[in-house]
């Protein structure tokens, strides 16, 4: 086995890492997920479930130009 130089070494393990990217191990069968609801009633529900699916809400929608925005800022409060 010889020496490998960097550009071999780049082509192999791209090849691999796409190979196992791409294998039935990473892929995801929709119809297999099943979440879990939040058990808290109280919860923020725009950070729960699966808030990703679901469309925008109007009530805060945050598209704004960007030449609109002065500044943006989040502040978190505990007790």
């Amino acid at each position: 086995m010889g020496k490998l130089d960097r550009r071999d070494f780049i082509k192999k393990t791209s090849l691999s890492g796409a190979a196992i990217a791409s294998s039935s191990l990473f892929t995801v069968n929709a119809e297999s997920q099943k979440y879990i609801k939040s058990p808290f009633a109280d919860l923020d529900v725009l950070a729960t479930n699966d808030w990703w699916n679901r469309p925008d809400n109007p009530i805060i929608d945050l598209k704004v130009d960007r030449d609109n925005v002065i500044g943006f800022g989040i502040y978190t409060l505990s007790n």
